[in-house]
């Protein structure tokens, strides 16, 4: 467990504080018909880590989501982190989905795993209702500790495994969002990038399990517009161990989303 996390910020630019202290003003208080969110999940705002120290490589761990055989774990390869996620407050369409779990984050690894096929569920989600098209699993999401932060409560956030979108109905929306470093009340959502089941997961050298607590909270997971580019670091720990981070752009929302119970597997 981490006993002090310190934070490490480089110093920005006059005009870059000038764009975050903007979009803070552009913030106004949540109109007045806000509703909650639907699912006990929060939005995610994905940074793209450019460095990792020490990174995660070559760690197995076993997975056991919704597509799986019931008492089959899949083995997974987990490689160097891609995105950390700060839960994040939107709005969209006058409504307000505000941030119900703070210490709750992401972050997303890189995974190799057997070939799985294609498979079309049904979801919906804030952005309207749709099929989607899933190829190979690529990503695992873990619950991750982030700086000045305690650890995130596993009842209320699981682990994820994330499939690949190959074909799905675009966001074509702007909302606005705000997470623990920015602001940005204009941010275009364009087309879906991955879709992820809550999974159980075990070490199988040491068998820590993390079970499944909400098994309908799923996200799908759409590119954006870019933020500016600022680098932040930060100290982060999950069951992988401590990982300092280095991250630049957000380019990543992910959206809480119901998934069909039924699902068409091709091939």
């Amino acid at each position: 467990m981490v006993q002090a996390l310190t934070t490490k910020r480089p110093v920005h630019a006059l005009a870059a504080a000038l764009a975050v202290l903007a979009g803070l003003l552009l913030w106004t208080a949540p109109p007045a018909d806000a509703a909650p969110p639907q699912l006990p999940l929060d939005h995610f705002r994905c940074y793209r880590v450019i460095e990792a120290q020490p990174p995660a490589a070559g760690v197995l761990v076993l997975l056991q989501d919704q597509f799986a055989i019931p008492g089959d774990l899949a083995e997974a390869f987990v490689r160097e982190p891609s995105w950390f996620c700060n839960p994040a407050e939107k709005r969209h369409r006058n409504r307000v989905f505000e941030i119900t779990n703070p210490d709750g984050h992401l972050k997303f690894y890189r995974i190799e795993t057997a070939p799985n096929p294609e498979r079309v569920i049904k979801y919906r989600n804030q952005f309207g209702a749709g099929k989607a098209r899933l190829g190979q699993a690529v990503m695992l999401a873990v619950p991750t500790q982030k700086e000045g932060h305690p650890p995130p409560d596993p009842a209320s956030l699981d682990h994820f495994k994330c499939y690949q979108v190959l074909k799905a109905r675009p966001a074509n929306a702007v909302v606005g969002l705000r997470d623990q470093w920015r602001t940005e009340p204009d941010v275009e959502v364009g087309g879906a990038v991955l879709f992820c089941n809550p999974t159980r997961k075990v070490h199988p050298d040491t068998g820590l399990t993390a079970g499944i607590n909400n098994p309908n909270a799923h996200l799908m997971c759409y590119r954006t517009s870019q933020t500016p580019g600022v680098i932040t670091t930060v100290l982060t720990f999950n069951q992988f161990g401590d990982e300092f981070l280095i991250v630049d752009s957000a380019d990543v929302l992910c959206v809480p989303t119901r998934k069909g119970k039924k699902w068409k597997t091709l091939g």
